[in-house]
């Protein structure tokens, strides 16, 4: 008799356990939710998608769908074309959102969701995008070919720098928007286009991307580009050899650039998006932004790496000549005027 109902009671058990098991799947599918974020594609080529993704989907059960954009006009045409599934947006430059009013696409935040940064950093006032990282524009030179930088635009017309500076276009890239931006607000609209005839001769070409113009700085194919001032430090941190590109801010100013994320006013996962955007502030996730993209955290708890202590204290910016407005009115004129002057 202990023989037969042995396995019997086996069986009851095993059957017991399979009945359970549906129904621990169901609870795990309905507590797990899937966060969709639209980013430029430099977010994974960076790195950035493969630390900070993975480990926010562990700590939070859920699933990320990233879409990616290689150009520029894509992802902001992307953004407002108001898709039913849209969470998050990483990675929008302050020159695109700008030029598109892209922040009357996402929901405004209370002031003490971003505490830490100073009021330049944070742009716009309602706080609908929230940086997370910055940089200011600087002068970019490899110090192999050129011993004397210049130290402001009056000193950069000098002939001794004939065809050695090397421009980003500012249709394709933000740092070249970015710079366009530099130079209007620090020049005007008259200023700008008289400035772009007299460093023409000085102009070695213009490159799609900042990757080529880097490249061609680093081999000395070109002397001088503009680009965040935390570059050298960034990438002397990265490889202590190499120190032949350094920077030089100019006496006349500078840029602030800034990379936010935006929380979609459509968004269906109000909770996820707003744990994603705190984790994307805190200083772990901010640390690897600033060993990823070379851009300094917003978060002033991440100790910075002894290689960028040369950076200043602080930096005075040009932003608040150019009004978003003024930018989303006249870029297309000022994208005519640089084409036309620097074909």
């Amino acid at each position: 008799m202990k023989l037969f109902w042995l396995p019997l009671f086996l069986c009851t058990i095993l059957y017991s356990c399979t009945k359970e098991a549906p129904a621990e799947q169901s609870n795990a599918s309905e507590t797990a939710g899937v966060l969709h974020i639209f980013a430029p594609l430099s977010f994974r080529s960076s790195g950035l998608e493969a630390v900070l993704i993975k480990d926010f989907e562990e700590q939070h059960n859920c699933v990320v769908q990233l879409h990616l954009f290689e150009d520029r006009q894509a992802f902001a045409e992307g953004i407002m074309a108001v898709p039913d599934t849209l969470d998050l947006v990483l990675g929008i430059d302050n020159a695109l959102a700008a030029r598109h009013q892209l922040q009357d696409y996402f929901v405004t935040h209370k002031s003490d969701e971003l505490p830490h940064a100073v009021p330049e950093i944070r742009g716009d006032a309602t706080l609908r995008l929230l940086p997370y990282a910055y940089s200011y524009l600087a002068l970019l030179y490899n110090s192999r070919i050129i011993e004397s930088a210049p130290q402001s635009f009056g000193e950069m017309q000098d002939a001794k720098y004939l065809r050695q500076l090397g421009l980003i276009n500012p249709q394709s890239d933000a740092w070249g928007e970015a710079f366009m931006h530099y130079l209007l607000a620090l020049f005007g609209e008259d200023g700008y286009e008289h400035l772009l005839r007299a460093l023409k001769k000085n102009v070695y070409r213009t490159f799609d991307t900042r990757e080529e113009a880097l490249a061609a700085l680093q081999t000395g194919e070109c002397a001088m580009l503009f680009g965040p001032f935390s570059y050298p430090a960034w990438q002397t941190e990265l490889n202590p050899q190499s120190g032949e590109i350094q920077m030089k801010l100019f006496k006349e100013g500078s840029y602030l650039i800034t990379s936010s994320v935006g929380l979609a006013k459509q968004s269906k996962q109000i909770a996820l998006a707003k744990a994603f955007i705190a984790y994307l502030l805190s200083e772990p996730a901010q640390k690897m932004l600033l060993y990823k993209s070379g851009l300094l955290p917003t978060n002033p708890k991440v100790i910075l790496p002894l290689s960028y202590s040369s950076l200043p204290l602080s930096v005075y910016s040009l932003n608040d000549r150019l009004s978003r407005a003024t930018i989303r009115d006249r870029h297309s004129a000022w994208h005519e005027s640089w084409n036309r002057l620097l074909p």
